[in-house]
């Protein structure tokens, strides 16, 4: 089976089962979950530039319940980047036009297939799945994430820290996350994106928090991305298998493949 890279990234809706209960309306609720899974899809592929290969855009893989999970293949060390940019520009527009008492959480991970991961073919009953231990992080990061942080696996913190992006995000670091079954008992790195302090259409209150934390002097201060990019490269090796350091056949860059 010929190997590959995916990028996983996922829009979960935080308050959507108190949003459901409340009112005596059920066309209220209803409405906004159907301009959920419209409007991101469509958001997406706004957010990429025109020029963009269609089959290399992130396409939409799975619905569960409330949140929406799309995936695409990584064909260069820099893919992940422009895909993770695109991805929360796209919930960053869709959040400005949610309810008040709805908002989205999002995290991003990477699979690799066939080393560590599978692939489940689509049959006539079933669609394409993917399964491993990589897909079990991914999904516990998500319940984890919250509206203003954006998880991210070990491995996508990885790639988007590679030494060789000129302008890689600010990535934060906070105390390790408790994933049952993860990381071999250890605490799983939690690192995160800020969608408040990089929102383009920041809320008043994602506003109103940034404000009381420059109130209180709390100076949140971004990783520097070559010691995380050492860290994760320590953290992956350390642990040993099923975590493996990121790779792409035939990439010239970082296409080693592990033993």
């Amino acid at each position: 089976m010929e190997t590959s890279l995916r990028l996983f990234v996922s829009a979960d809706l935080a308050g959507s089962t108190a949003f459901k209960q409340q009112g005596n309306n059920p066309a209220e609720w209803q409405k906004s979950f159907r301009n959920f899974y419209r409007e991101l899809p469509t958001l997406i592929v706004a957010h990429y530039a025109s020029d963009y290969p269609p089959e290399k855009r992130l396409q939409g893989w799975k619905l569960i319940g409330d949140e929406m999970v799309f995936s695409t293949r990584l064909t260069r060390w820099d893919d992940a980047l422009i895909h993770v940019q695109v991805f929360r520009r796209a919930v960053d527009e869709l959040r400005a036009g949610l309810a008040s008492n709805l908002d989205v959480k999002a995290a991003a991970w990477t699979a690799g297939f066939p080393v560590g991961n599978i692939k489940i073919e689509a049959t006539e009953t079933f669609a394409e799945d993917y399964i491993g231990p990589s897909m079990d992080i991914g999904f516990r990061l998500v319940k984890a994430a919250s509206p203003r942080r954006m998880l991210l696996s070990v491995e996508t913190a990885w790639l988007l820290t590679f030494p060789d992006h000129k302008s890689p995000p600010k990535i934060f670091a906070s105390e390790g996350l408790e994933l049952k079954g993860v990381a071999k008992g250890k605490s799983y790195p939690c690192l995160w994106l800020d969608n408040y302090a990089d929102g383009l259409k920041t809320t008043s209150t994602d506003a109103l928090l940034l404000s009381e934390e420059s109130l209180r002097g709390i100076n949140r201060m971004p990783c520097s991305p070559a010691e995380l990019h050492t860290f994760c490269t320590n953290w992956l090796e350390l642990l040993g298998s099923p975590f493996l350091v990121p790779f792409i056949e035939g990439d010239s860059v970082i296409g080693k493949m592990p033993e």
